[in-house]
Formats: C-alpha cells, sequence, structure tokens
C-alpha cells in the first residue's frame, strides 16, 4: 500500500451472526484495517498471519508458523536487507497467540508497527477485512 490508494472494507459489524472466529472472515493471510493498540484513534492495514490457537515466531526474515517455516511471497523485501530494522532481544520471542487474538504483520517488514512491537490484537480492534485496493495512478484492481 502507498499514500493515496484506496481500500474497500468489508466491516465486520455490518454482517450480523457471522462469528470472527469462523475462518471464513478473518484468516490467515487476509488483509485488515485494525485500530492501533498504541493509538486507538490510528488505523493501520495490517495481514493476519496467526490466528487464536497458533504459535508464531518471527525471526530475521523467517516466519515459523506452528512449527514450520512460511513462503511469504507477499512480502516486500529489499535485496541485501534483513528485517525488522526493529529487531530487539524479544522479538524474535515464540507467540501462542490467544482465542480471540490475531498476530499481524506489515508487508512491508522494514517498517515494523506490527505484532513484533505492539503484540497480538483484539478481534473487537478489527474494523474490517480489505476485499479490494485501488492503487493511486493504477487503472487495476487488487482484490483479496
Amino acid at each position: 500500500m502507498s499514500h493515496g490508494d484506496r481500500v474497500l472494507v468489508f466491516r465486520s459489524d455490518v454482517i450480523s451472526g457471522l462469528p470472527w472466529g469462523s475462518g471464513h472472515f478473518l484468516r490467515r493471510q487476509a488483509i485488515v484495517v485494525l485500530r492501533d493498540p498504541v493509538m486507538p484513534q490510528k488505523l493501520r492495514i495490517k495481514r493476519i498471519v496467526a490466528v487464536g490457537g497458533d504459535g508464531v515466531r518471527v525471526d530475521e526474515g523467517t516466519v515459523n508458523l506452528n512449527g514450520r517455516v512460511t513462503q511469504e511471497p507477499r512480502s516486500i523485501r529489499r535485496s541485501g536487507e534483513s528485517w525488522p530494522p526493529v529487531q530487539s532481544e524479544d522479538s524474535a520471542r515464540a507467540v501462542d497467540v490467544p482465542p480471540g487474538h490475531y498476530f499481524v504483520l506489515s508487508d512491508n517488514r522494514q517498517s515494523g508497527g506490527d505484532s513484533r512491537v505492539f503484540g497480538t490484537v483484539r478481534d473487537q480492534d478489527i474494523i474490517g477485512r480489505v476485499i479490494c485496493i485501488w492503487r493511486r495512478g493504477h487503472s487495476k484492481v487488487a482484490t483479496e
């Protein structure tokens, strides 16, 4: 995502009777809009990499989900760079995602500002799921 891009969001509060944990609406690899856990007035767009009950570990560019290294073709990585630059002593620790929570990462992993920094996100802090993106200056629409 770049400044000026537009997104269409499927809001969770519009759909009655659709439980968050059903696996149909919010699942791994879904792009979501959420309230920033540190500054709730700010919204962020992130990708879900782990859901409640999962174990996840992010270490120097590798995402390990439930004991297996994942392939992440969508993540942006400049050649020769390792991420996260915000690497701290505990950023490579394993995280067990509690029920009703999600572990989210930025597609631009160098930017930080995701679950490596602020921890898991509660389901009530997720506004909705991004279903399409209009990229600024492009006529094509990227869909989920």
